[in-house]
């Protein structure tokens, strides 16, 4: 009678064969690490953001533990602290650059007042020399006017003095 079952030995070639022809055609087991490194640079380089292994298990995938962790009072707390203290963060460097802003304002406008003050006081420094320039002309001008007035006088003390000449002559 011929057996129908195949010797052990036969049974191992066709395993190791069929075995061998499954990692030809589909790469290494999925379980392995280099396959799921192979998947994410494949994943990676055909544009795909992201790879999401398949988890051996639903507690260990990360929207679970996520879920885990936002229902956990610990960190519940621990995440409102860290939004309460990026809150803070935010409205300090706010309230530091309103101040930079005003202060930046205020050394605007005390710039602003320096340069009128010194714009007025080049205008009335222009003014006093106008005035020093106009109150010189006027003081030549009388002494102009004077001496005229003193030649004249003089002139007529000399046409009254021939004439009295001429007179005590007669």
């Amino acid at each position: 009678m011929v057996s129908t079952m195949a010797s052990p030995d036969v049974v191992t070639l066709q395993s190791h064969q069929q075995h061998s022809y499954i990692t030809q055609r589909n790469g290494p087991a999925p379980t392995t690490h280099s396959y799921i490194t192979q998947r994410m640079s494949s994943a990676t380089a055909l544009g795909s953001p992201t790879f999401t292994p398949a988890y051996a298990h639903p507690m260990h995938h990360p929207e679970h533990m996520q879920r885990q962790k936002q229902d956990d009072p610990a960190e519940l707390q621990k995440q409102q602290l860290a939004k309460q203290q990026a809150q803070q963060e935010l409205q300090r460097q706010q309230q530091q650059e309103l101040m930079r802003q005003q202060k930046l304002e205020q050394q605007r406008e005390l710039e602003r007042q320096q340069e009128q003050r010194k714009q007025e006081e080049l205008t009335r420094a222009r003014m006093k020399e106008r005035q020093r320039e106009s109150l010189r002309r006027m003081e030549a001008a009388l002494e102009q006017q004077q001496r005229k007035m003193q030649e004249q006088r003089i002139q007529d003390i000399k046409v009254q003095e021939e004439k009295r000449q001429r007179e005590r002559e007669e």
